[in-house]
């Protein structure tokens, strides 16, 4: 048999003047440099300097738009052909007032007597006002007006906005037209079968107050309605809404009415070969 003996223990001590230990330092920090650098060269070789993608890289690292690029704001997401109008605000170069006939174009300069709103109720535009960039009693400026018109889209109160104006004492009033955005007011749903059925409805038509309301949300709603009610075993609902409009608070409220139809049940149940189930055992765990 073959054993291990412990023998005594020893020290290798290691030594090593000043000046190894700076050439050591030294090329220790050579090595560092050398991958940084072969790191920055090999990201030059992905991305050439001058090309698109590079200034798209660079532009993206600065939180800057590329140019002919622009940021979407989240009200303009999918309502940014409807903000057209005779004086929609555009982010071309060298864009102008388009007005009926220009007639704003040829009054850029003369003094803006007073802003009045049509479309969106005045009392919803007071405390914004103050903000716009074309204010009364300063000069009539296409930038300025521009960003109004930017400005005052963005509120999400208008589903399009545009400017006119006519002649008054050697003044321009400015007149914003929009087309004012309706939102969901109350819902209810009234006449379906059942105890909680109709509140069910209203969680499941996904009609929320204070959204957007349009006839397309409407459809949806009626379609999710219908799969509950079937769901249930009501397959031939009928339904019909009322709309009570709002203008002064932009607010549309919806009311259903629903008549469940005929409650399907189930008839006769028979099962044809070998499951190990008796016909009512198998009815009793498949709930017909």
């Amino acid at each position: 048999m073959l054993r291990a003996k412990n023998g005594p223990k020893r020290r290798i001590n290691l030594r090593m003047g000043p000046l190894p230990a700076v050439g050591v330092l030294l090329s220790v920090f050579t090595g560092i440099y050398g991958g940084m650098s072969s790191l920055q060269a090999f990201g030059q070789t992905l991305v050439p300097a001058g090309s698109d993608s590079a200034a798209k890289k660079e532009n993206s690292s600065l939180n800057l738009p590329v140019s002919g690029d622009r940021p979407a704001t989240r009200q303009e997401t999918g309502t940014q052909a409807a903000a057209g109008g005779a004086a929609a605000a555009r982010d071309d170069s060298g864009a102008k007032f388009e007005g009926s006939d220009d007639r704003l174009a040829a009054w850029e300069g003369k003094p803006v007597l007073r802003l009045e709103f049509e479309g969106v109720p005045v009392s919803r535009l007071a405390p914004l006002q103050r903000e716009l960039a074309q204010q009364p009693n300063t000069p009539l400026r296409a930038e300025n007006l521009r960003q109004s018109l930017r400005r005052l889209y963005a509120t999400g109160l208008y589903d399009s906005i545009s400017a006119d104006g006519s002649l008054e004492n050697g003044g321009v009033v400015l007149i914003f037209h929009g087309t004012p955005r309706a939102f969901i007011g109350v819902v209810s749903v009234i006449g379906a079968k059942g105890a909680n059925t109709n509140a069910l409805l209203v969680r499941t038509s996904r009609l929320t107050p204070g959204t957007r309301f349009t006839s397309s949300s409407l459809e949806q709603a009626e379609t999710a309605m219908r799969k509950s009610l079937a769901e249930n075993g009501y397959y031939q609902p009928s339904f019909s809404h009322k709309l009570t409009p709002h203008p002064d608070e932009q607010l549309v409220d919806i009311a259903y009415a629903v008549v469940s139809g005929p409650h399907a049940r189930s008839g006769g149940v028979a099962v044809s070969g070998e499951c190990g189930l008796t016909p009512e055992e198998f009815r009793h765990y498949s709930k017909l």
